[in-house]
C-alpha cells in the first residue's frame, strides 16, 4: 500500500502542473490579443477547412499569339494614327514638298557632214559640231562659193562660215573663236582662188612655231606669219587629215561639247553685229577693238 499511494500522489501533482501551466498560456496571449488595437489584431488562426486560398493570376497562354512585326503594326494609344499627325502639323507647312523640276538642256548631237552643210549660209554666220570629216567631205567643201573655216574646239570639229565677204581670218570674230582652238584651218573655194595662203592668211596667221592650214583644191598648205611649209607643193588631204586627228586625239581629255556651243553662239552673236554694220564700225570691229567676250 506506501508505494501505491506514492505513485497516486505523484500522478495528482503531474495533472494539476499542467492544468495550472495551461491556464497560465492562455491568460497571456487573451492579454496579449486585447492590448493590440481591434483593427491591427492579428486573428486566432481559423480552422483549416474555413480558410480560402488566394486567387491565382491567369497565367493560361493567350488565344492568339502576336508577333513582333504584327505588334509593331497594331494601333497604339501611343502611336500617330495619320489624322492626329496630319492635325498635329501646323496649317501652313504642307503635307509632302515637290521638287521642282530641274531644266534640261537637249543639246543637238553632232552632224553628219552632208546635213551640217545643208545648214551653212552665205549671206550669215553659220556654225556646226561635225562627227568626222574625210577626203571627199573636203573636195566638197572647195566646191562651195564662200570660204568655210575648220577648226578643233573643245575637243570638236567644228565646221562655220562668216557670212562676210572678207576672208575668214581677218574677222575679230574669228580671231576670239580661233585663239582657244587647238587646229586651225579655212578654205580657199573655187578653182581659180589662190593657191596657198593670201597675203592676208599670213598677216593675221598664229606666230611661230605654231601652224595654220588652208585647203584649196590642189590640196593643203601649212604655214604661220613667217613661212609656208610647202609652198607650191601642195600636201594631200589625207596628210591634213592625219593633222586634223592628231589635234583631235591630244584634246580628247577635255572634250566638252556644251563649252563649245556656248562659244559657238557667241562667235554668231559678234559675227552678226559685224555684218549688220556699216563701213566705219566693219573696220573698228575688224582691228578687235570692241568684242564683248574674250578667250
Amino acid at each position: 500500500m506506501g508505494n501505491f499511494g506514492k505513485l497516486l500522489r505523484l500522478t495528482a501533482w503531474c495533472v494539476l502542473v499542467t492544468f495550472t501551466w495551461q491556464q497560465v498560456g492562455w491568460t497571456n496571449d487573451a492579454l496579449i490579443q486585447n492590448l493590440i488595437p481591434e483593427k491591427t489584431r492579428t486573428p486566432l488562426l481559423k480552422p483549416a477547412s474555413e480558410v480560402v486560398p488566394p486567387a491565382q493570376p491567369n497565367l493560361a497562354a493567350p488565344s492568339e499569339v502576336q508577333s513582333s512585326t504584327d505588334f509593331l503594326q497594331d494601333e497604339r494609344p501611343l502611336s500617330l494614327t495619320s489624322q492626329t499627325l496630319h492635325a498635329a502639323m501646323p496649317a501652313e507647312v504642307p503635307a509632302s514638298i515637290e521638287k521642282p523640276e530641274q531644266r534640261v538642256v537637249d543639246y543637238p548631237e553632232r552632224r553628219d557632214f552632208q546635213d551640217a552643210v545643208a545648214e551653212l549660209r552665205p549671206e550669215y554666220a553659220t556654225a556646226v559640231i561635225l562627227k568626222s570629216l574625210t577626203a571627199e567631205d573636203l573636195k566638197a567643201l572647195v566646191n562651195l562659193g564662200f570660204e568655210t573655216g575648220i577648226i578643233v574646239l573643245h575637243g570638236e570639229i567644228v565646221l562655220f562660215t562668216s557670212g562676210s565677204e572678207d576672208e575668214v581670218g581677218v574677222l575679230s570674230a574669228v580671231k576670239a573663236l580661233t585663239r582657244k582652238a587647238t587646229f586651225i584651218s579655212h578654205t580657199h573655194p573655187g578653182q581659180f582662188s589662190a593657191e596657198g595662203p593670201s597675203g592676208q592668211d599670213m598677216n593675221e596667221a598664229i606666230l611661230a612655231p605654231g601652224r595654220e592650214y588652208v585647203v584649196t583644191h590642189q590640196g593643203a598648205y601649212a604655214y604661220n606669219s613667217e613661212v609656208i611649209f610647202n609652198n607650191e607643193r601642195p600636201y594631200a588631204y589625207d596628210w591634213y587629215l592625219e593633222r586634223l586627228q592628231e589635234a583631235l586625239r591630244a584634246s580628247a581629255a577635255e572634250r566638252d561639247q556644251i563649252e563649245t556651243r556656248k562659244d559657238l553662239n557667241e562667235f554668231i552673236a559678234e559675227q552678226d553685229r559685224y555684218n549688220e554694220a556699216g563701213t566705219e564700225e566693219r573696220e573698228t570691229l575688224r582691228r578687235g577693238s570692241t568684242l564683248s567676250y574674250t578667250s
